[in-house]
């Protein structure tokens, strides 16, 4: 069963006094909110700086057992890894993935000899992409060069829309922050 979107209605009986004093509400909630991110910013950097050594110390750990273990099961895969592609131990799978399947060119050849010799082949020429589109940033970037009735018989016009904002000028954070901690209470 599909609900049907409520739109709470806005008022815009507002005076421009009252207009004012919204903006500055929003304004000091904004500069609040820029303070918080940034202190949350500034504990991640201190957490991510004390825990940083010993992450960097396994890491190196990891990148010098690996390959030796790396090593041993391409050496005995052959014994190891007939019946399948991984081994269960205690604390862990180890096996081999099947990546995903690739192409690429064989020596010699270039991109452009290759669809070349694709488009004489029989089987192979229907793999050739030929992709038609509007050139969107193109017809943008020559909006003012070409006219609306031009661009109005292909079945294209381009438009442009105005979004409101609000930009607070840096003032009185610590009064939104003690503002927003006395709400948290």
């Amino acid at each position: 069963m599909k609900t049907k979107r409520i739109k709470t209605p806005v008022s815009s009986n507002l005076t421009p006094e009252e207009a004012e004093a919204l903006a500055y509400t929003i304004s000091k909630l904004m500069i609040g909110e820029r303070q918080l991110l940034a202190d949350l910013d500034a504990e991640l950097k201190a957490v991510t700086a004390r825990h940083s050594r010993r992450i960097e110390a396994v890491r190196h750990d990891i990148a010098e057992c690996f390959p030796k273990l790396q090593a041993w099961a391409e050496t005995n895969r052959a014994t190891e890894f007939a019946k399948k592609k991984s081994i269960d131990y205690l604390h862990s799978t180890i096996g081999f993935k099947t990546g995903n399947p690739w192409i690429s060119l064989l020596p010699g050849w270039s991109a452009k000899k290759s669809l070349a010799a694709m488009r004489v082949h029989t089987l192979l020429k229907h793999y050739i992409r030929t992709k038609e589109e509007i050139d969107r940033q193109a017809i943008l970037a020559k909006r003012k060069l070409l006219d609306d009735p031009t661009l109005a018989s292909v079945g294209i016009r381009t438009g442009q829309t105005e979004t409101f904002y609000l930009d607070p000028k840096a003032t009185e954070p610590a009064a939104v922050q003690n503002n927003t901690q006395e709400k948290a209470a």
